[in-house]
């Protein structure tokens, strides 16, 4: 079976996006432990904002490559 190649771009993406969220809650919750928990939560909040921001971007590639014309 051959797997289509749109799918497989957004399955990778996804686990990119899923990786960045995992990051970013990481870097949050071990923040309270340390002295520079503002910093660490500020980090960790890019990392969930650029996580939603490529969570976005996938989707809207997704539904755009399947409104093309096949070549």
């Amino acid at each position: 079976m051959k797997f289509d190649e749109k799918l497989i771009k957004l399955i990778t993406r996804a686990l990119v996006a899923a990786y960045l969220i995992y990051l970013g809650y990481k870097i949050i919750t071990s923040s309270s432990s340390t002295n520079s928990w503002f910093l660490l939560t500020v980090i960790g909040i890019i990392f969930l904002i650029a996580a939603v921001a490529f969570g976005f971007y996938m989707i809207r590639q997704f539904i755009v490559s399947k409104k093309s014309p096949k070549e």
